[in-house]
């Protein structure tokens, strides 16, 4: 378990947030696995928080009795259920839903109080006990004499998955941690030796006295099926030799606080759990959601929902579904150290390498010893248990086809995977359970055969009667058939599945083959000039990249090649775009580098690093020039030089940075990328994100410049024009020169120039209403306002909800808006000024 304990730590450290195993898994090996993960861990955690909801009622009866033992009464698998008790584990539920969807705050301490509560009524019990018995009181035997001491040590190691079960939901908490996520290895650890102190000390506790009637410890712990009251629980009786009622009182209050930490944890870890396969689409995306307080509290009420029939299930069909956490856990706890092997050689950390590979073996042990027949000389699961773990897989693999029919983004490309998983453990499962039926048939064949020889004491053993003989051949006969019967039946389960499996993999592989070859086909290059399309680029690109060269990346640009389009055709359009083409072809060949049409008239370029980028660039620009003399062409480009720690794509977004440096104008320029533009790259997002933030606190401020008629003898005041600035709470005043450009180019100048409007609406409407004047403003209306198709609608609401004419906002038309669709603009204009608004030309090139 501390193997365990350090592949988890290293699994948080490296991806902390919800999910834990789930999530880890996913993200390391893929979907697939990931799933497996979640199905088995949900049912662990399930079921174990499913037993101690129903073991409150048995907590209670020690200090009330029978009190709840009202209403209506009946025995399911012999165990009796009251109304009244499963009343009390409902409202048990609905208590534990809310207080952990309420507050984490309050729930953090009722965990850390119970802990300290348990641990220190163990550790006082059990030193009381082990300090106060007599000189003559040994604990001998160490071991039972039925079999051999590593036997007993394989039989408690092949349980310790489940023994430990639920140390590792720190890890679904592992996104909100107060504390440096570097410590958890420290409480991880910490956590498997404590645990395994706490489980010696009531071991210890369980041993350190016996009724008076008894030889010893071991002779009173094997007839203790046959006690009832406190000698039927051997830690309670010690503690009550030893202590009294204070004793007891110290060890319901310490079993109190265990019920209550497992039922508080085992929620909260399901909640992560399906919130993290909710945000994934791998259960109802309703559960992916928090409340206010930043709680899962969708998928809390969800656990709540499902665990308030359990009651009526009885204790022993629980205890049939605990332990399949054996099976469970062991699976989990193998598959991440799957991952954790799996993301350590990636990551090249040795020690994690070995940590990983060694909980896959340890855990690869534990899974043959409960799943092979014969390997264990003892029953660790109920036979029950093992059909229950059949249906639970046959339902995963259900539920998996159903994932896989919404499956819209192909994230199970392995999905062969989780069939194998499952269907090989429905076989090794059900040849477990074939082995337990046909040991109990036998067993009670046994019993009849000795029940039959003794009725019949008075015949002599050499004289065995016809009747004898037949009747042992009839029960011989009756073990082997149900033996071939229960064999028969899993090969059989088997088959059918395998069958439907390499059908469905047959059937998918060659779906498959004919999309690959269609999207290859239709997909890897493009139409016009051949080279790759920018998909397949990337693909090829990160299998070109070299580490011991330094590549450079490339993208070229036709300016105004829109316009190009529209004076020629697109027929020579296409052309050109088939000759640039060509030439990035020929010199990617002659530099051992590959070329892309990324978009429209974009190209990227990656090739070993060179220091004539301006050369190649003109030379380009040269052999367009001469093929198409009639047509005058301008190429730009941007360079991100290769560097040892930047991948292809991060270079290509920054050579497309540096290409834009002089878009809108006729320079041919190779830009190489720089910390400047990567300074400018990373404002430019910032005063992007903060824009929303900016227009609600009113960080814009503005300004009214007046504008005079000078045509008569006194100057006199006309009208106003609206100039707006920014007054940014961390990077103070901003010229308007660096953020309107930034937000005509990325459409975000919508949402500021109807923040102007308003602005300058108000204003009219308070000089009118204070200073009785009708004073019209001047305000802005770029290229994306005027191609909006709710302009006009946006100006009507504003002008009457301040009372105004049409004519009192005139519209001052920029000069971006007459360069993309001259025609619809001025349809546009002639629509507001029938409507009465005032439209004029900006004052071009004077700023803002």
């Amino acid at each position: 378990m501390l193997v365990i304990a350090w592949n988890l730590q290293y699994m948080i450290q490296q991806q902390p947030g919800p999910g834990g195993a789930y999530t880890f898994q996913k993200n390391v090996s893929g979907h697939d696995l990931g799933f497996v993960v979640f199905w088995f861990i949900f049912l662990v955690y399930l079921a174990i928080l499913w037993a101690n909801l129903t073991a409150v009622p048995l907590f209670v009866r020690f200090f009330l009795g029978d009190t709840f033992q009202f209403g209506f009464h009946y025995e399911i698998l012999h165990y009796d259920v009251w109304f009244g008790e499963a009343l009390l584990s409902m409202a048990a539920t609905l208590l534990i839903g809310l207080l952990c969807a309420s507050d984490a705050r309050v729930t953090s301490r009722v965990m850390s109080v119970s802990v300290l509560t348990f641990i220190a009524g163990f550790v006082l019990c059990t030193g009381v006990a082990v300090l106060n018995h007599d000189s003559s009181f040994n604990y001998a035997p160490l071991f039972t004499d039925d079999s051999d001491a590593l036997a007993h040590i394989v039989r408690i190691a092949a349980i310790s998955p489940w023994a430990f079960i639920g140390f590792e939901c720190i890890a679904h908490f592992s996104g909100e941690y107060d504390f440096p996520v570097k410590k958890v290895r420290g409480i991880l650890i910490a956590s498997v030796i404590v645990t395994t102190a706490l489980y010696l000390l009531v071991s210890l506790l369980s041993v350190s006295a016996y009724p008076p009637e008894y030889d010893s410890w071991l002779a009173y712990l094997r007839d203790m099926e046959h006690l009832n009251g406190i000698k039927a629980v051997p830690a309670f009786y010690v503690a009550n030799h030893y202590l009294g009622n204070v004793g007891i009182a110290v060890l319901l209050l310490a079993l109190f606080s265990v019920i209550l930490t497992s039922l508080i944890a085992n929620s909260l870890s399901l909640s992560r759990l399906l919130y993290a396969a909710g945000r994934a689409k791998d259960a109802p995306e309703c559960l992916g959601k928090l409340n206010a307080k930043g709680i899962p509290s969708n998928a809390i009420f969800a656990i709540v929902a499902i665990s308030l029939f359990v009651p009526f299930v009885g204790r022993t069909a629980i205890g049939w579904i605990v332990d399949v956490t054996t099976l469970g856990a062991t699976l989990a706890y193998w598959l991440m150290s799957h991952g954790v092997y799996l993301h350590a050689r990636r990551e090249k950390h040795k020690a994690e390498q070995y940590s990983g590979l060694a909980g896959i073996v340890i855990m690869s042990l534990i899974l043959l010893l409960l799943l092979v027949p014969g390997l264990l000389p003892f029953h660790a699961m109920e036979t029950e248990s093992y059909a229950l773990f059949i249906v639970w897989s046959l339902l995963g693999l259900g539920y998996f086809a159903v994932l896989q029919r919404m499956d819209k983004e192909n994230h199970y490309g392995k999905s062969v995977i989780v069939w194998i998983i499952l269907l090989m453990l429905v076989l090794f499962a059900s040849l477990m359970w074939a082995s337990r039926e046909t040991e109990t048939m036998t067993d009670e064949v046994v019993t009849r055969v000795y029940q039959y020889q003794h009725s019949r004491l008075g015949l002599e053993a050499t004289s065995a009667s016809p009747q004898d003989t037949a009747f042992l051949h009839q029960q011989a006969e009756h073990i082997s058939n149900t033996n071939a019967l229960y064999t028969l039946f899993s090969l059989i389960l088997f088959l059918c599945f395998s069958g439907v499996l390499l059908y469905k993999d047959h059937k998918k592989e060659e779906a498959d083959a004919a999309e690959r070859k269609r999207i290859i086909s239709a997909t890897e290059r493009d139409r016009v000039t051949s080279l790759y399309h920018w998909n397949y680029f990337l693909v090829y690109v990160s299998r070109l990249e070299r580490k011991e060269q330094l590549m450079d990346a490339a993208i070229l640009n036709i300016e105004r090649f829109r316009s190009i389009n529209s004076l020629h055709g697109r027929e020579f359009g296409d052309r050109v775009l088939k000759a640039l083409g060509s030439l990035l072809e020929r010199f990617s060949d002659e530099t051992g580098g590959l070329a892309s049409r990324s978009e429209a008239d974009y190209f990227g370029i990656y090739c070993p690093h060179r220091e004539d980028w301006q050369e190649v660039l003109e030379r380009f620009q040269a052999q367009l020039n001469s093929e198409f003399p009639d047509s005058t062409i301008h190429l730009r480009m941007g360079v991100m030089p290769g560097q040892p720690d930047i991948g292809p794509v991060v270079q290509f977004d920054c050579a497309r940075t540096a290409c834009k440096k002089f878009r809108g104008t006729y320079i041919s320029q190779a830009v190489i990328f720089d910390k400047e533009m990567w300074q400018r790259e990373d404002r430019d997002q910032h005063l992007l994100n903060d824009l929303t933030r900016a227009l609600e606190n009113d960080e814009f401020s503005v300004y009214y410049q007046p504008k005079y008629d000078i045509t008569g003898d006194q100057p006199k005041l006309s009208s106003a024009e609206a100039l707006v600035r920014w007054k940014h709470p961390e990077l103070g005043l901003i010229s308007p020169g660096i953020f309107i450009p930034l937000f005509e180019r990325t459409g975000r100048i919508v949402d500021l120039d109807t923040y102007v409007w308003k602005q300058a609406a108000r204003q009219i409407a308070d000089w009118r209403d204070r200073l009785g004047i009708t004073l019209p403003v001047s305000v802005n209306l770029s290229r994306v306002d005027v191609f909006a198709p709710n302009l006009t609608s946006t100006l009507e609401e504003i002008v009457a909800q301040n009372s105004l004419n049409a004519a009192d906002l005139k519209l001052e038309v920029t000069e971006s808006a007459y360069t993309d669709n001259p025609e619809q603009l001025i349809q546009v204009l002639r629509q507001l000024r029938d409507k009465g608004y005032q439209c004029e030309m900006d004052d071009f090139g004077s700023g803002y």
